[in-house]
């Protein structure tokens, strides 16, 4: 993509850079005094009663949906948020998942080396473009989720645990009873939702953990402590640079091939092109649907700011060469509409990754109610049979004893 000369017709509007930069800080600023536990919020919501005004997440610890998504005290809630939904998966055993992030990791130098065979290299004026700049960031998300995955996979080769059983849930040694989410505060998890996903005897320490996370409730692990799943920089960071990346992604190919391509007529490329406006949109995906990353509405003040930091490039950029990404000339009318647009169309985008990530909660409900019953008739088969074989004739007392 090349940028073009502007319109013969073309006006320069000198109140376009004041209205467009006003467009988007007004942007920042409602999302911010949209946020229960923003100063705002607390001055204004919380003060008339409306303590629920803006915060619905997809899943947290007390279950999924809409009903569950209450009770936050953190501007960034993670206090109500399970740091287990971003270690394991319903569908993937932990190799899957780290196979999954390294993927994601690997897309941007697999996007760039399809890139620079097809157009004898890069050219130097790669980053100034949002698509290249939100593939960075997907990249680099993965790459959080490498280290947080291999972080993870190594506590449980500490616990005698496999890597190979699919489970939606960390063993009990490694949940925390407490978590340090926001700026480091501590704060209280709450109580978790009751999970079919951990049978009894999954793990060789479960009953050993049950005991530690008991007294770990009365006297909580200090701020630090190694060794449990928990809220700390390494996940924090996994769950806000990747829901901004896949939302990025979304309105990135939207825009691409709806506006670009469709109204503008652009040439479509080659088969770099694809890679980064539809190859982007698998990995976005599969990194929601395979794990269980929260969609969480307060986590768009992320994902604005991201887009914010583009703009302010774009601008400078723009000012400086007169070369003007997607159009988006502040000098132009039509373009400072644009910026009015943007910020909420990544609203938007954020809301279908939340109702998608609601339907990946459905869909793990049903396995995991689908996997208790056959557990639960696994189980009442097998101890019916061992009672009647110790009922029938001379049972030893003792082993009729270890039956019961």
């Amino acid at each position: 993509m090349s940028a073009s000369p502007p319109p013969p017709d073309f006006v320069h509007k000198d109140w376009g850079p004041y209205v467009g930069v006003a467009f988007i800080a007004l942007a920042n600023i409602l999302c911010y005094c949209c946020n229960d536990n923003s100063v705002f919020g607390r001055l204004l919501w919380r003060r008339h009663g409306l303590h629920h005004s803006s915060f619905f997440a997809s899943n947290t610890r007390r279950g999924s949906g809409w009903r569950h998504s209450r009770d936050s005290t953190q501007f960034w809630a993670f206090d109500v948020l399970d740091p287990a939904s971003v270690v394991s998966s319903p569908w993937l055993n932990a190799w899957g998942l780290l196979a999954l992030h390294t993927l994601t990791l690997s897309w941007l130098g697999i996007s760039m080396a399809v890139e620079a065979a097809a157009d004898d290299g890069v050219e130097s004026s790669w980053l100034t473009w949002f698509t290249h700049w939100s593939l960075v960031l997907l990249s680099a998300a993965g790459g959080v989720g490498v280290m947080l995955q291999a972080r993870y996979m190594w506590l449980l080769r500490r616990e005698g645990c496999g890597l190979g059983r699919v489970t939606h849930e960390p063993p009990p040694s490694l949940v925390a009873a407490d978590a340090h989410g926001g700026v480091g505060a501590r704060v209280a998890l709450g109580p978790r939702a009751p999970s079919p996903y951990l049978p009894a005897g999954a793990y060789p320490l479960a009953e050993a953990a049950e005991e530690g996370r008991a007294a770990s409730e009365a006297e909580p692990a200090p701020k630090g402590a190694a060794g449990v799943v928990r809220w700390d920089w390494l996940s924090i960071t996994f769950v806000l640079a990747m829901q901004a990346a896949v939302t990025a992604a979304f309105f990135l190919d939207i825009y691409f091939w709806v506006v670009m391509i469709a109204f503008q007529g652009d040439p479509a490329g080659g088969p770099a092109t694809y890679l980064k406006h539809a190859g982007n949109m698998g990995i976005a995906l599969m990194e929601v649907f395979l794990t269980r990353l929260p969609i969480v509405s307060v986590h768009v003040q992320t994902t604005l700011a991201y887009g914010t930091c583009y703009m302010i490039f774009l601008w400078i950029y723009g000012s400086e060469t007169d070369q003007w990404r997607y159009g988006l000339n502040w000098y132009k009318s039509g373009s400072v509409a644009m910026y009015a647009l943007v910020p909420i169309a990544l609203v938007v985008f954020m809301i279908i990754w939340w109702g998608i990530a609601l339907g990946r909660e459905a869909a793990v409900n049903a396995l995991a109610r689908r996997r208790a019953g056959a557990a639960g008739a696994t189980e009442a088969g097998t101890g019916g049979g061992k009672r009647g074989g110790a009922v029938g004739a001379d049972a030893d007392p003792a082993a009729v004893a270890v039956q019961a």
